[in-house]
């Protein structure tokens, strides 16, 4: 007898996880929902990962059921997702990333709610997984300021977009904006385009952008459906290289990311969004710069670091971090000055000294993590 219920396309990308896949289709063969197909896009991974996929999909309890697509080039997450979408076949879909896995009611608890409600995507909660002593906390959805989700409750489009659309511009916020942990109706995933510019840096913030605006109805549930690995890496297009390389190339996608946004705030009328975002702008600025500006100011080889700095002050989106008014609140000022006065020297040493702090930080989480 033919299963008349709802086929649900599980879309994975992998890259240098070959050691993680096993957990991932474990978790997915695992499922108590068990009208699925998983998508595995191997984004040409210098790893094993081919040859692991190929292996779990030649299995009994899988054959038929997993498709493995091997992209003959990187194309990194977003074209490597959206080639994952375009071979969906399913009613819904959901993602997985290449190193993380699924609570074994996944698919049921969300397409329990997907079907209860009839709406356009279900956003379930998430465990993150802290490597190597696999400490586990709560990675909620719900926004972290002012408005709190009811769970359960049909949201429609009017409000989606007055109360929940503007976390996008920072006016709330979400704490995740990830692709995983959440059921959407394909129909919608496939009626949008991802611009082709923002293939690494906070594309699944555009991605979920596109989806908020056009979906008619969502709803939140409290349950936790996925385990999120921190740390974790699935597109080489994103971490091919370290240094100048790296951090421009997340420069230029943040810009290209700002510009989408400020065309959605002129588009909704969400004119008190556009502050917010350019504290954000300055703040990923930062983030992206700090780690290339580890060497003293004096040491020759800060000398391309401070080349990049330079670099930015031709791209016009970051010149927007100058126009904040007196007394926002907001990280980073001293560095925001010495940009808007082109101060080469006094924004590197801040940065350098913002590594620092970040370098020990780290390392503190780290040693925390194998006592934990």
């Amino acid at each position: 007898m033919t299963d008349k219920r709802p086929l649900v396309s599980i879309v994975a990308n992998f890259y240098n996880s070959a050691s993680f896949i096993p957990k991932l289709v474990k978790s997915v063969l695992a499922q108590t929902y068990g009208q699925w197909e998983l998508i595995a896009v191997n984004d040409c991974s210098p790893g094993r990962d081919r040859e692991v996929l190929e292996r779990w999909a030649a299995t009994p309890e899988a054959r038929g059921r997993i498709r493995v697509i091997n992209n003959p080039a990187n194309q990194g997450i977003t074209r490597a997702k959206q080639t994952g979408i375009a071979a969906a076949t399913g009613e819904y879909i959901t993602f997985i990333d290449g190193d993380d896995w699924l609570a074994p009611d996944a698919l049921a608890t969300l397409l329990r709610a997907m079907t209860e409600h009839r709406v356009d995507i279900v956003s379930g909660e998430a465990v993150r997984v802290f490597p190597p002593a696999g400490l586990r906390t709560g990675c909620n959805y719900r926004p972290m300021r002012s408005d709190s989700v009811d769970y359960g409750r049909v949201i429609e489009h009017d409000e989606i977009m007055d109360r929940y659309y503007i976390a996008f511009f920072g006016i709330t916020m979400f704490a995740s904006y990830a692709y995983w942990g959440r059921l959407y109706r394909t129909e919608l995933v496939k009626s949008i385009s991802m611009p082709r510019m923002c293939n690494t840096a906070y594309e699944d913030v555009i991605f979920n952008m596109l989806c908020f605006e056009r979906a008619r109805r969502i709803v939140f549930i409290p349950d936790h459906v996925y385990y999120w690995r921190w740390g974790g890496t699935t597109s080489g297009a994103s971490r091919r290289s370290t240094g100048d390389y790296r951090a421009r190339g997340v420069i230029e996608q943040f810009a290209c990311l700002y510009d989408m946004r400020m065309k959605k705030i002129e588009e909704h009328s969400f004119r008190k969004g556009i502050d917010p975002l350019r504290i954000e702008l300055k703040n990923v600025l930062v983030a992206a710069l700090a780690p290339i500006a580890r060497y003293a100011t004096s040491d020759p080889r800060s000398a391309s670091a401070k080349a990049t700095l330079e670099w930015t002050f031709s791209l016009p989106q970051y010149m927007d971090m100058a126009k904040l008014p007196p007394g926002a609140v907001e990280r980073h000022r001293i560095f925001s000055e010495a940009y808007a006065s082109r101060d080469i020297d006094r924004a590197y040493e801040y940065l350098h000294t913002q590594y620092r702090l970040s370098s020990r930080s780290r390392l503190m989480r780290r040693i925390a993590s194998l006592f934990s």
